[in-house]
């Protein structure tokens, strides 16, 4: 008997492929010729679980001092560093900006064995904290359980619901979008728009959009509009302070419900909707609005630009809109019921706000107003009209 003497692996493995050379048949000695090779070659990582690596976490600037979750949990302040096992990491960096914000920094990163593994944390830009998104989602469950509740009462009545939110009373009457009960710091930098205060609204509802051609020649039927052009589902415009209330009295004499001008406090309310942009839904001016520069010297069909929050097309641009107010030059001595400011003032001229399709971007701030004789005809200012509702 012959005895080798085996002094590597691979003098084993020729060895073994002798044998089966001699006696495996040809296509299967191929495979496992290929499955030998595939195996010696292969490149894929494998992972040890290895606890020398480590991760560095480096931070610069305002994401000095964050607060650094691994895998959930916390791990300190950052700058830092610390040793873990080769594999895959969740990464969440925070840090607090104010009572309501937070600036995070999300990664998933992998580790290899006996690596340190660098991670430079760059906070984004604030947002809520998770306790404050659960209060506001609470919020905003409780307020769709109103706003349900309420629209529901509408129905019974014979209305008909557009959405959880919003309601028709008829074919061509004005789309009508509910407003929570809230408050609004109200006012701007402007001589006008002094002092901001503090103003408490009641729930109420808003049209979706200014009052269009099309609403206007059903219920009056005609149209004063110098933009015919445009179509029936632009905003109608030609219209009097005084014009608008003769809409409201057959709105309410077709319906039986109880359409008015919305006062200026609710304008400014359903307009910022909760928000603290310059214009009503953004501080993009074009996102929202037409006004000179994008408009073509003509109105717009409603609802093409970005609503707001509250879902409201065009409360910045296209037309000036009528509120009941009277106009006062500045807040002093304000209602801060959000109720309709009669008395005093100027009372030759009403309140119209939001800029028109000839406007300057600065006239579609959220605060900007303006101040026209109520029987006086222009061809960018129009309406849109409010509703009282009775909580249910």
């Amino acid at each position: 008997m012959t005895v080798f003497k085996v002094k590597s692996v691979r003098w084993l493995i020729c060895l073994l492929g002798l044998v089966l050379a001699a006696t495996t048949p040809p296509l299967a000695l191929a495979q496992w010729n290929e499955s030998v090779t595939s195996a010696a070659t292969s490149s894929a990582p494998v992972r040890t679980g290895v606890t020398n690596a480590s991760l560095r976490f480096v931070c610069a600037g305002d994401s000095v001092g964050s607060i650094i979750y691994v895998n959930g949990q916390r791990k300190g302040a950052c700058p830092l560093k610390m040793a873990v096992s080769e594999g895959d990491y969740t990464i969440h960096a925070a840090k607090r900006v104010d009572d309501k914000q937070e600036a995070v920094f999300d990664e998933i990163v992998f580790v290899g064995g006996r690596t340190a593994q660098r991670v430079d944390v760059q906070l984004g830009a604030p947002q809520l904290t998770r306790a404050w998104r659960k209060i506001l989602e609470e919020k905003r469950r409780q307020q769709l359980e109103i706003y349900q509740a309420t629209v529901q009462k509408l129905v019974e009545q014979g209305v008909q619901a557009m959405s959880d939110y919003s309601f028709k009373e008829c074919a061509d009457c004005p789309e009508m979008m509910i407003i929570p009960s809230g408050s609004v710091a109200m006012g701007g930098t402007n001589s006008n728009e002094l002092p901001v205060h503090e103003v408490q609204i009641q729930m109420f509802a808003i049209g979706k959009t200014a009052i269009t051609q099309r609403q206007w020649q059903s219920v009056m039927g005609s149209n004063p509009g110098a933009f015919t052009l445009c179509g029936p589902d632009c905003p109608v415009e030609s219209v009097s302070w005084n014009d608008a209330q003769a809409f409201i009295h057959k709105l309410i004499a077709m319906t039986g419900r109880s359409y008015r001008l919305p006062s200026e406090a609710e304008w400014e309310y359903a307009c910022r909707a909760g928000g603290k942009y310059s214009y009503c839904g953004s501080d993009n001016v074009d996102a929202v609005g037409w006004y000179g520069a994008n408009s073509a010297g003509s109105t717009h069909p409603v609802g093409r630009k970005q609503p707001n929050v509250f879902g409201l097309d065009d409360m910045s641009g296209d037309v000036w809109q009528w509120v009941e107010d009277g106009y006062h030059s500045n807040y002093r001595g304000a209602p801060a019921d959000g109720s309709a400011w009669l008395g005093g003032g100027e009372q030759r001229y009403r309140v119209a706000r939001g800029g028109s399709w000839f406007s300057a971007p600065t006239a579609l701030r959220a605060a900007s107003r303006n101040g026209f004789e109520s029987d006086s005809v222009y061809n960018n200012v129009g309406f849109r009209v409010a509703r009282t509702l009775v909580t249910p």
